[in-house]
């Protein structure tokens, strides 16, 4: 592996976390939030996804870090729509 294929791994490696953060924050989570306020959870999530898991076990990781970490209750969001969402995202990257 050389220095351009190392590039090019990171390099799409950004390019999702940027697609990812931008989902979380066109969703309003955290109502008035910057797009940084995502980078935590997406990192999570594009982890992850890298790695393989299934996505019942990345909603219930979503689901996790939505409740505890960030405070948010469950009739806050839709876990489902946000796992399709999600997806469909990985999908593109």
């Amino acid at each position: 592996m050389d220095q351009n294929d190392i590039s090019n791994i990171i390099n799409q490696r950004n390019s999702s976390l940027s697609r990812l953060n931008k989902l979380f924050h066109s969703m309003d989570l955290f109502k008035g939030a910057n797009q940084n306020e995502y980078h935590l959870l997406s990192e999570k999530i594009l982890t992850q996804l890298e790695k393989g898991i299934d996505l019942k076990k990345i909603k219930g990781i979503l689901e996790y870090e939505l409740v505890v970490r960030y405070g948010l209750f469950h009739y806050e969001f839709d876990s489902e729509q946000l796992i399709n969402d999600i997806f469909n995202c990985w999908k593109k990257c």
